[in-house]
């Protein structure tokens, strides 16, 4: 058991080396939950979009959507963050849902808060990008298919509701933040379905097309 009753699946621990890859150590992991371990990206992808501010979403997308069509990303250092701690729980009705936190490497002040949140933009890809480097063939179509959808996602479904919410309300807070573990919980149970858009397929295609023609990001 871990935060509030509920199942922690996953404790792990990264860091970015000196050469812009990805140190993971995992302290916790439920063998019985195969696919936890790529399934951490979208779930951490998905609850950070909503998290970042001024056009750090739209920087954070424009970089998936580059590593979602040829599968690799430029590594890049986060002098800011000294390593993140990242841990995955089941709570009711099967939903999954994270707690992330990155470690600064020394005191900051709020003059660091764009350079922060750049670094954590750049964490966030290296994780993508190291999990996905050790991720079986067929884990990496769906992670490439199942990043895309949690891009469009956020760009047809979340920012809409961003825009119509008083996002210092608690409450409202909360019911966005359900909304993205509804659908990321969707993916965890759906994972080791057949995928029927696989990536370079027409339909594939047409789908990151129309995520990279988006322009109505919220700044």
């Amino acid at each position: 058991m871990g935060l509030f009753g509920n199942k922690r699946l996953l404790e792990l621990f990264a860091r970015t080396l000196d050469n812009g890859s990805i140190d993971i150590q995992i302290k916790k992991i439920n063998q019985s939950k195969r696919h936890i371990l790529p399934f951490s990206t979208i779930s951490l992808i998905g609850s950070q979009l909503t998290v970042l501010s001024s056009y750090h979403p739209r920087s954070l997308c424009t970089k998936l959507l580059k590593f979602i069509e040829y599968g690799s990303t430029r590594k890049e250092l986060t002098p800011l963050i000294s390593n993140i701690k990242l841990e995955i729980y089941e709570g009711t009705g099967h939903t999954l849902f994270n707690q992330f936190k990155p470690i600064p490497s020394r005191t900051l002040t709020s003059q660091d808060d764009n350079q922060l949140q750049s670094d954590v933009e750049n964490m966030l890809m290296n994780y993508v990008s190291g999990i996905y480097e050790h991720s079986s063939n067929l884990d990496k179509e769906k992670l490439r298919l199942f990043l895309l959808i949690i891009v469009t996602y956020y760009q047809n479904e979340i920012i809409p509701i961003v825009r119509r919410i008083n996002m210092y309300d608690v409450v409202q807070r909360g019911r966005l933040a359900k909304t993205h573990v509804d659908i990321c919980s969707d993916i965890f149970h759906l994972w080791d379905e057949p995928i029927s858009m696989k990536p370079e397929t027409p339909k594939f295609i047409t789908l990151l097309e129309e995520a990279r023609r988006f322009d109505s990001y919220l700044s």
